[in-house]
């Protein structure tokens, strides 16, 4: 009898197993060219006062992943309510004027990871920002895995 319950067992969580795998997300290799074609995507939806696209180019999964937040409703509270707010591409296009400028400087690969660099240039204000953005491919997709952003004056 315990036999058959087990192959009962066996023959259900099989399937489920496949079935939840398959649900994953497939990372993918990137490329080069991909991440330098985003690159000058971001760049010019940001030109055109569209921030949509660098909104919706972040991982959620792979950005909240990053934080380390405690498995606990804590810290996936704090995990979803910085996604709710992480409009990044709306705030920057929604701040730059005519004479400020936000440009692709430069693709690089660091421990096998692509990340593309920005300079958000402020003309009225005098700032000036760098953003570095680490990407990755899911699903086909080029998205964002995270973003550091150096202000001037740090070093």
């Amino acid at each position: 009898m315990n036999n058959i319950f087990s192959k009962k067992y066996l023959l259900f969580f099989i399937p489920l197993f496949a079935l939840m795998s398959a649900c994953k997300p497939k990372l993918q290799q990137l490329t080069n060219e991909e991440a330098i074609s985003f690159a000058k995507q971001m760049q010019t939806s940001i030109k055109k006062g569209d921030g949509a696209f660098l909104d919706n180019a972040f991982d959620k999964d792979a950005f909240i992943g990053k934080m380390n937040l405690p498995d606990k409703d804590a810290g996936k509270g704090f995990g979803k309510g910085i996604m709710d707010k992480l409009n990044l591409g709306t705030q920057i296009s929604n701040s730059l004027s005519d004479q400020d400028q936000f440009e692709f400087i430069k693709h690089y690969v660091k421990e096998g990871k692509h990340h593309i660099i920005f300079r958000l240039y402020g003309a009225k204000e005098s700032t000036l920002n760098y953003h570095d953005y680490e990407l990755l491919k899911v699903n086909n997709e080029c998205r964002i895995a995270d973003v550091y952003i150096y202000m001037s004056g740090e070093t």
